[in-house]
């Protein structure tokens, strides 16, 4: 045993994804013989259940008081170090209840961010809903010590660390025993979609918009391509399919467990954001990723002229009209298309995906198609993201990391 001990902050609200991460990293940490807690979020606490860890609670209404909670367990916790899951999500909820969390650094202390977005490529303006920004801040640059998770930063980045779970199949007892209980078929293929609450409880109209219009669509691809398609969606709210019947199941969140069981048994995974921690667990599970985005901004009238003309059918204008305005995303509903698009850049996690137009309802059909029906497209899927996640798996941990940041 090591004797250190470490507080992970994990702020995110609404999306698991960041505390997913930290989770991950704080499980490598403690088997290294390190003690761990968290200060988490009422928004974290479902993805910190059973995690056998100490967690402090923080409501939204407490959030305020967290800079007095933080400096009582730096005053009095003999703390080897401060991690922060993950640094975006940090600044924006201290930031958003009034707090300055550049004070984090006046600690006598490591402070360790986790670096999701891999701040040194991405910057700090995020592009949200085409023509608004978002400041994340800067102050990550006084931050040396950085995990930059894999996927879905470079393998080659300063601080990456291998993010990904290990390979894990299902037991094909275990996936029939689940397909019967979703009421599958032997025929039928299960495509599983997975969404967080961020993605539905926008207040904006924009994102609230978007966020009905483009499952929409997305169904409308998949109910094409063949009778014998179902779509799973796993998410904090139903979405709103007309006509899709009983070819759409819905279903709260479920525990990590039954989510890893749950993939493994489906046959394609379908995301709206290339950035989801969900992806990770499609790919342990050998269960080919199809990744949807949007590089189009469509605003009026002769912009849905110009799709027609390369090839549109009349329910993708009729469905875009009355979307308009589209704007470009690579995490639904919100953007972040170039804000992302310098970390996907070469990047082997984009080459090793799948990844599609929206609007490019021939390449959707034709792709998923294959991957549901195709034994060998699929083998080849697969392949390439075993040998990506093989890539991912030489990297160090990020205990590894962490022992050499606190050397």
């Amino acid at each position: 045993m090591s004797g250190r001990k470490h507080l992970f902050l994990a702020l995110s609200r609404k999306g698991w994804g960041e505390t997913t991460l930290g989770l991950t990293v704080a499980r490598q940490v403690r088997d290294a013989g390190d003690t761990v807690s968290f200060m988490a979020h009422s928004g974290s606490m479902p993805a910190l259940a059973g995690s056998g860890f100490e967690v402090q609670e923080i409501p939204d209404h407490a959030l305020p008081l967290i800079q007095v909670w933080l400096d009582d367990c730096v005053a009095n916790d003999n703390l080897s170090s401060l991690v922060l899951s993950d640094f975006l999500t940090t600044n924006y909820t201290l930031t958003r209840f009034g707090l300055d969390p550049e004070r984090i650094l006046d600690y006598d202390l490591p402070i360790i961010a986790i670096d999701t977005w891999q701040y040194a490529l991405t910057g700090s303006t995020v592009d949200v809903y085409g023509a608004e920004q978002w400041n994340i801040g800067t102050w990550i640059e006084k931050v040396d010590r950085r995990l930059v998770p894999v996927p879905i930063g470079h393998p080659a980045s300063q601080g990456a660390y291998r993010s990904l779970p290990p390979a894990a199949s299902v037991a094909s007892s275990v996936r029939r025993h689940i397909r019967a209980n979703l009421g599958l078929k032997n025929t039928d293929r299960a495509v599983l979609f997975c969404t967080a609450g961020w993605q539905h409880d926008k207040p904006d109209a924009e994102g609230r918009r978007i966020g009905a219009a483009v499952p929409k669509l997305l169904w409308q691809y998949l109910e094409n391509i063949g009778p014998e398609v179902r779509l799973i969606h796993v998410g904090p709210a139903p979405l709103m399919l007309e006509g899709a019947g009983d070819r759409y199941l819905w279903m709260p969140a479920v525990t990590p467990d039954n989510f890893a069981r749950l993939v493994g048994s489906v046959d394609l995974f379908l995301s709206l954001n290339i950035s989801a921690t969900t992806i990770g667990a499609a790919i342990a599970a050998g269960v080919p990723v199809l990744v949807v985005r949007n590089s189009r901004t469509v605003a009026t009238a002769d912009d849905v002229g110009s799709v027609a003309a390369n090839g549109g059918s009349a329910s993708l204008r009729s469905w875009l009209t009355e979307a308009l305005p589209l704007f470009p995303f690579a995490v639904w509903p919100l953007g972040f298309q170039r804000f992302l698009a310098p970390l996907l850049a070469h990047n082997p996690y984009a080459g090793a995906l799948h990844v599609v137009e929206l609007l490019d309802e021939t390449a959707f059909a034709n792709i998923a198609r294959t991957l549901l029906f195709d034994a060998a497209c699929r083998e080849e899927a697969v392949g390439r993201q075993n040998a990506y996640a093989a890539d991912v798996h030489r990297l160090p941990s990020a205990a590894e990391r962490f022992g050499a940041y606190l050397q």
